[in-house]
């Protein structure tokens, strides 16, 4: 297989991984309103319903960036080269998460959802690497885009399992315990917009909605919302000095 073959297989890959992870969750609304997670057990952190409406932005990203990677001059923008197979890894597991939470395999998911991280993330880092001229902008965009928000869907989710095996939501240890893991993903968030050179403001927006909205729920625990206004508060410094420090003087 030559270079030109490989990297039309590797286009090929995260087409069809970014339409499964668009499709697959459809047979709910599209654009999430209604996903399964929502209607897992409610936790202190979980963001309120209209913010996983992220979902529509975000496969509307990977679609576009699948079909920038398909066109056949930019298969071999290094940028795409670097973090398709990774990314591609991320859209199918995103997939396998909505094929595992809605048949009542729920247990399963927060080893899925860290597997999409891991894989996102992997392809966010690589993509720092390359320049990303033009239209090839749109990898490491919705990259950040994606791995913002399943970062923190992780947390959310992994709460969610904890609390069906028989956690006490309203328990103030749980409560800290789960605020200070969303403040931590708030906190890598940070640290890695700092360290990005393109995809971090798509990053910072997604971490932020989730978290700000949070903190906008009069339903959340007081805790809760004061951990989900101080992350959201870590993004937004870490974003606004990562644009100051790119700016010309």
């Amino acid at each position: 297989m030559d270079q030109a073959q490989r990297a039309a297989l590797r286009a090929g890959a995260v087409v069809a991984a970014a339409a499964a992870q668009a499709l697959i969750p459809s047979v709910v609304p599209l654009v999430g309103v209604d996903r399964e997670e929502q209607r897992r057990g409610d936790t202190p952190i979980t963001p309120p319903p209209y913010a996983f409406s992220i979902w529509g932005p975000i496969f509307a990203a990977s679609i576009a960036n699948a079909v920038q990677q398909a066109l056949p001059a930019h298969r071999g923008e290094p940028v795409n080269e670097v973090g398709g197979w990774p990314l591609a890894g991320a859209h199918a597991l995103n997939a396998a998460w909505a094929l595992a939470a809605q048949p009542g395999r729920f247990e399963t998911t927060p080893f899925v959802l860290a597997g999409a991280v891991a894989c996102a993330a992997t392809a966010y880092r690589q993509q720092q690497r390359e320049e990303a001229p033009g239209i090839s902008r749109l990898a490491p965009a919705s990259t950040g885009l994606l791995l913002g928000w399943i970062s923190l869907a992780s947390v959310v989710n992994t709460a969610s399992v904890v609390q069906e095996l028989g956690a006490e939501p309203d328990a103030p240890l749980v409560t800290a315990t789960w605020t200070a893991a969303a403040v931590a993903v708030a906190g890598v968030a940070g640290a890695t917009i700092l360290r990005s050179r393109h995809g971090y403001l798509p990053l910072a927006a997604s971490v932020g909605w989730g978290l700000g909205t949070t903190a906008a729920t009069s339903e959340r625990p007081r805790l809760a919302r004061a951990g989900a206004l101080a992350g959201t508060a870590i993004v937004a410094a870490a974003s606004v000095a990562r644009l100051l420090r790119a700016r010309p003087w």
